[in-house]
């Protein structure tokens, strides 16, 4: 039962620090009202979304394409 445990356990550490996720809400920096349906993309690695009707969007990086400014 334990080593079911552990190996259970590793398999979602292993899941958990694979990817990250940004999330982000787009607004018209005039206005401060938000933008649906705005397509974001992160330089350079062809990694994209488009935010919803109230401006919110989600990035899923894996942990290679994790960049830092």
């Amino acid at each position: 039962m334990k080593q079911i445990l552990l190996t259970a356990f590793c398999i979602f550490i292993s899941c958990v620090s694979y990817s990250q996720q940004i999330s982000i809400t787009i607004t018209d920096s005039l206005t401060n009202e938000y933008l649906p349906f705005a397509t974001v993309y992160l330089k350079n690695t062809g990694i994209g979304t488009t935010s919803n009707f109230n401006g919110k969007a989600e990035l899923k990086l894996k942990k290679k394409e994790r960049k830092t400014p």
